[in-house]
């Protein structure tokens, strides 16, 4: 009889012990529910202000679009460095390219077109928080051609210029306005 007290006490322990273990694992898996969602509502915070801040620049015709990556006509994109972008300052546009080890004719590798923009049109789609800029510019470097400035809804921001020849270039990157940019300029040989 005494043995059997034993063994129905060990057995009531053992099995508490189980629905602690498994309460502990419960409320685990709750906090990294809970804190998933706040690191998805934080994104989502976040990337509002970003949308929110590139519509604003866009508006204003105060923006550089500093490249991450640039694609060419044909090809795949390219991770670049500093000094790649694309810049609307009212009616002044200037498009900017620089490939370390070369001489090129800006001096980075690369050129920097400088021109006008004569038309500037932005559209919003209500429906998927995106923006478009089509902007009609002119350029001694490279010609006249069509700005296209597109804006995700998490503040992605792709612009590509197509000139009336058929050259085509896509920079990727983030937006900043023309006063806290650290982009350099190159020199102009045209």
């Amino acid at each position: 009889m005494k043995n059997l007290k034993i063994g129905l006490i060990a057995f009531l322990l053992f099995g508490s012990m189980g629905m602690v273990v498994a309460q502990g694992a419960q409320s685990k898996k709750e906090d990294r529910k809970s804190q998933k969602d706040e690191k998805k509502a934080q994104q989502a915070i976040e990337a509002a202000r970003l949308f929110d801040k590139a519509s604003k620049l866009v508006e204003e015709r105060n923006f550089v679009i500093e490249a991450i990556t640039v694609r060419g006509k044909y090809g795949s994109p390219v991770n670049v460095g500093p000094n790649n972008f694309i810049m609307i300052d009212s009616s002044e546009f200037v498009l900017q390219t620089s490939f370390t080890g070369g001489v090129g004719f800006n001096g980075l590798g690369g050129i920097t077109a400088k021109g006008t923009v004569s038309s500037y049109k932005v559209s919003k789609n209500e429906k998927n928080d995106a923006i478009t800029v089509l902007a009609q510019v002119s350029t001694f470097a490279i010609g006249q051609g069509t700005l296209t400035v597109q804006v995700g809804k998490s503040g992605n921001v792709t612009a590509t210029f197509v000139n009336n020849w058929g050259g085509r270039i896509e920079f990727t990157g983030p937006i900043e306005s023309v006063e806290e940019s650290h982009v350099y300029e190159g020199m102009r040989t045209f």
